[in-house]
């Protein structure tokens, strides 16, 4: 591979590039490890790093690998430490089709013949990205699954954006604690917390937010609410709690909500119909002529939130609100389960879809 890439070195630099990028993407890896000089030819092109899905915790990742150097070309890399028969990860990484011995590349991994498994999946956090950071530069909107505690091992240069919390069981202090150090903007939090959430915690900053159990979430949690959509299952919410919520809005105290879903826990009273009737003088049904009947989310994961029953996003009978300051319009759609609060930044995006 190194007398390759001395050979390369010597074509003229569009040639060079041309053949560089239209290499596979494991082949390119090998050939950096072969010689220095063949690192720094494939440095030298215009890469970029997107889309990018790592499992913490099950030791995977995908990004796709983008270049324009010549023209453009995007391809994928798929990564993930190799587990023995018996279930325990080894010190083989495959890239793509190719395996490779992590001791050969990694002077941090040489010892790994006492490892166990969280020793891998540590030296994964921490290392495994490097290889294509080093080689192709910055790995931009990252997206990870993870347990609490593996935070303090992500390097700077794979700080997540999207985070998908994987633990079982976490403490509201471990919690807060991640939630302080998170600076991602999608935060799916699966884990049952023990404990209390503050309100003032960083967590009610974060802009796009999914809580699977929150029976400590209260009215002054949502009110703390900074971020642009929530999502919150087994709530300790109250009517006047709701009602709270839109006058928040119409006064204009958060400009930047977009979505808040919100399932009561099972026995609160929290009565849609008192809802309605606390803020008729403030709401106006829905006209055809200013909003779609559907509410439209651009995220997969958003919709997601919903199932089984989006349903909820139809908000023909919904109440709509209109803010006087900007002329925003809001609708809150209620079921015996569910309250919905929708901002409607494209109030037809039905239209948007057809175009």
């Amino acid at each position: 591979m190194s007398a390759t890439f001395m050979a390369l070195g010597q074509q003229p630099k569009l040639i060079r590039e041309s053949i560089i990028q239209s290499m596979d993407i494991d082949a390119l890896i090998s050939a950096s490890f072969s010689s220095e000089d063949a690192y720094n030819m494939i440095r030298m092109l215009i890469w970029r790093l997107e889309n990018t899905t790592v499992n913490f915790q099950e030791c995977y990742g995908r990004t796709y690998i983008q270049c324009s150097s010549v023209g453009f070309t995007e391809k994928i890399a798929q990564w993930q430490l190799i587990r023995a028969t018996e279930g325990n990860f080894t010190a083989k990484l495959r890239i793509n089709s190719t395996v490779y011995d992590i001791r050969e590349f990694d002077p941090a991994a040489q010892n790994t013949d006492s490892w166990n498994n969280e020793d891998y999946k540590k030296w994964f956090v921490t290392r495994s990205m490097r290889l294509f950071y080093d080689l192709f530069g910055r790995i931009r909107g990252i997206a990870v699954g993870m347990k609490w505690m593996q935070l303090r091992d992500i390097p700077y240069y794979t700080f997540p954006k999207h985070c998908v919390m994987l633990d079982e069981h976490a403490s509201a202090i471990d919690i807060t604690w991640f939630c302080d150090r998170f600076n991602g903007r999608t935060l799916i939090i699966d884990p049952i917390i023990r404990g209390v959430i503050e309100p003032n915690s960083n967590m009610m900053n974060i802009s796009h937010l999914f809580i699977k159990d929150a029976p400590w979430f209260t009215g002054a949690h949502l009110q703390n609410f900074t971020g642009k959509n929530a999502f919150v299952f087994n709530a300790q919410i109250y009517t006047n709690d709701v009602v709270e919520l839109v006058q928040q809005w119409l006064d204009g105290r958060n400009r930047r909500l977009r979505t808040v879903v919100i399932r009561p826990q099972s026995g609160i009273p929290f009565d849609p119909e008192d809802v309605k009737r606390s803020l008729k003088l403030q709401s106006r049904d829905w006209d055809p002529e200013e909003r779609d009947r559907n509410f439209i989310f651009r995220e997969d994961w958003k919709m997601h939130m919903l199932e089984p029953d989006v349903s909820l996003l139809d908000c023909s009978t919904g109440q709509d609100f209109y803010r006087e300051s900007d002329g925003m319009l809001a609708t809150l759609h209620m079921t015996n389960r569910t309250l919905c609060f929708f901002v409607w930044r494209n109030r037809f995006p039905h239209l948007a879809e057809n175009n």
